[in-house]
């Protein structure tokens, strides 16, 4: 998982008071300094949990954390928090490199190109130079479609093949499955891509929706049909365990297979 690197994470004191009621004062120490090294590296290991609290005594410290399958822990809200302080950074990141982008090409052409006019796709194609009065052909084309083309890279940076392969990795690492990269799964993939989704929100969905429904009838939806399909959205924002009204129409997706 990407480290955030903002120096601070948002502190809500009521959250905290009532989170903390019920600790000591040596656990609610435990529990902020167990916070700071979650902030830093995403996840807390097992070796680093029990080094600051006690397994049997500090039961009430460690209830407040979720233990993946990999044996990490980390703080739910935290988590969130921190998600959504990468995704607003990305943004952030990919709305300056447009910026700049736009005012290099605006540069470089500036009254020495010759400019198509727009074709019918709306896009304009850049054919000719011009050094020191002579015209010469530019060995390749450059559009506004092709800049679009470039910019649809993920916003981990990731090229569209090492996109599909690294979620389906992670997928079959975590049910122990072997789903390929078929066309059908790399296409609802390259539909969340495309929707600005990153691979570590995809990575979060398959962990997720794993700790919700496995040992349960719903089990059966932890497949890359269900799980990278239109409820994406929905399953990224599900945080908690599902309520009994979460899943309609949830039965019918299952019958289908």
């Amino acid at each position: 998982m990407q480290k955030i690197k903002e120096p601070a994470f948002l502190f809500y004191p009521m959250d905290y008071l009532v989170v903390t009621r019920r600790l000591s004062k040596d656990q609610k120490s435990d529990f902020i300094f167990l916070l700071c090294v979650q902030h830093f590296d995403f996840e807390i290991s097992d070796k680093e949990m029990f080094e600051v609290i006690d397994k049997d005594k500090d039961k009430a410290v460690l209830d407040l954390f979720i233990r993946t399958e990999h044996n990490t822990f980390y703080y739910e809200p935290l988590r969130k928090e921190h998600l959504r302080r990468i995704s607003y950074s990305e943004t952030q990141k990919q709305n300056i490199l447009k910026r700049c982008n736009k005012k290099n090409l605006n540069k470089e052409y500036d009254g020495n190109t010759n400019v198509k006019p727009s074709n019918k796709n709306g896009t304009t194609d850049v054919l000719q130079s011009k050094h020191d009065g002579n015209t010469n052909d530019i060995p390749y084309i450059e559009t506004e479609t092709i800049t679009k083309t470039n910019t649809l890279k993920d916003k981990d940076g990731m090229e569209e093949k090492e996109f599909i392969k690294s979620s389906i990795n992670h997928l079959n690492s975590i049910l122990g499955s072997s789903y390929k990269e078929s066309k059908a799964t790399s296409e609802l993939l390259l539909n969340l891509k495309k929707q600005g989704y990153t691979l570590e929100q995809i990575k979060f969905v398959i962990d997720n929706q794993y700790r919700l429904w496995k040992d349960t009838k719903y089990a059966t939806g932890l497949r890359p049909q269900t799980l990278f399909g239109e409820k994406f959205e929905t399953y990224l924002n599900t945080q908690n365990k599902p309520k009994e009204n979460e899943y309609d129409g949830f039965d019918e997706i299952l019958s289908e297979r």
